[in-house]
């Protein structure tokens, strides 16, 4: 098992007679694994980093931890490791460029000075005959300098800290008409102090993401901006205070369609999630919380269709209202813009038509209703 340890797991960091390795002679065995750069780290890595670069030594309290904190290999811990990190963290690297994504130590390696491992040049292989029966190694991952790397890992996964309540940011649910640019504020719906916060955030498909404008206590590397989504990754030595209200960034946005806020917005799960981190070593969950907003239901008129049952375990159904008449197309998508499901035909107006969602797995989709030159836009949960 590998995993960032002050002790040694059994399962894969010791060694059998494997591959037709005779069991006689004198052999060099060096481990190596540079996959899945991102397991195990977490914005609550980056700010155990910062409050070891702040002077906090027992923030990294091992000398495991302090080689995980090496992210570019360069023998020592600074601003330098915490700023690729932060890169990785975000989807800017895919890998780290100067180091692998784990390293290994003989298990029975004594470090002269266990509060810098870097004083002298540690071992990463053994000197080994066959006839023995085992070697063990202790294997450190690069980032993850709050022990929480899982082998064989799904990635994302949750810090291994005890789960608070959870934490809001809020965004006002607004209209957003067709050809125009917003500024959208994100604040900070709920209270209390973080020491880290990241997310993913996906935008449906006729809205553009261009540019981030960072709050106060946020700046521009905290983010990173790709097609269809935004990564956001905070950390921060001390605890910072959001009262509710606090303004974290702005969103400004377009559209090629009129569309309301909370069916453009949702959090993607597939690197990071969506979690903020506390100094008594708890995460709490975020979500997205839309205060109304009267333009929501203005001359729009998005009541005239709605899809329910939403939540639904099965099918769905759309729902026209009876001055809805004419061509009508449906579409359903995932997050990334995907399209998963369509159909076209006439409005049935003052009835309902069945939308197969049935076999979808688990998890958020937005879905498109167009009848004439009437475009409405919405979420789906699917259970």
């Amino acid at each position: 098992m590998f995993g960032l340890n002050d002790s040694i797991n059994n399962d894969g960091c010791r060694l059998y007679n494997r591959m037709g390795i005779p069991l006689a002679g004198a052999y060099t065995l060096t481990l190596g694994k540079d996959d899945d750069p991102l397991n195990g780290l977490s914005s609550y890595d980056l700010a155990l980093i910062e409050q070891y670069l702040a002077g906090d030594s027992s923030a990294l309290d091992s000398p495991f931890k302090l080689i995980a904190a090496d992210a570019n290999n360069s023998r020592s811990v600074s601003a330098v490791d915490l700023a690729e990190l932060r890169k990785l963290h975000l989807g800017i690297y895919d890998e780290l460029p100067n180091n692998t994504s784990w390293r290994f130590v003989p298990a029975d390696y004594s470090f002269p000075d266990s509060l810098n491992p870097f004083s002298a040049v540690f071992p990463e292989s053994v000197q080994l005959i066959f006839s023995t029966d085992s070697v063990q190694f202790t294997s450190i991952k690069i980032g993850d300098v709050s022990c929480s790397a899982l082998p064989r890992d799904t990635l994302p996964q949750t810090e291994t800290l005890t789960k608070g309540s959870n934490f809001c940011l809020g965004v006002e649910n607004r209209l957003l008409v067709a050809g125009e640019t917003y500024l959208v504020p994100v604040t900070a719906d709920s209270s209390g102090a973080l020491l880290g916060l990241q997310f993913e955030l996906n935008l449906a498909q006729p809205v553009s993401l261009l540019e981030i404008v960072p709050g106060p206590g946020f700046d521009v590397s905290n983010f990173a901006l790709f097609n269809g989504h935004l990564a956001c990754s905070w950390s921060s030595a001390a605890a910072v205070d959001f009262p509710a209200g606090t303004l974290l960034f702005y969103l400004k946005i377009s559209t090629s369609e009129t569309i309301a806020v909370d069916a453009a917005l949702d959090f993607k799960q597939n690197r990071l999630q969506a979690e903020g981190y506390t100094a008594d070593e708890r995460y709490r969950p975020l979500e997205l919380c839309f205060s109304p907003s009267s333009s929501v239901s203005g001359p729009e008129k998005a009541s005239l269709i709605q899809l329910a049952p939403n939540p639904t375990s099965g099918n769905a159904w759309l729902r026209f209202s009876p001055e809805l008449n004419g061509p009508m197309q449906w579409q359903v998508f995932d997050f990334t813009g995907r399209l998963l499901a369509e159909g076209a035909g006439l409005a049935p107006g003052g009835q309902r038509l069945e939308v197969p969602v049935g076999s979808f797995q688990a998890g958020v989709y937005g879905y498109r209703v167009q009848v004439g030159d009437f475009v409405h836009w919405g979420k789906l949960l699917k259970l």
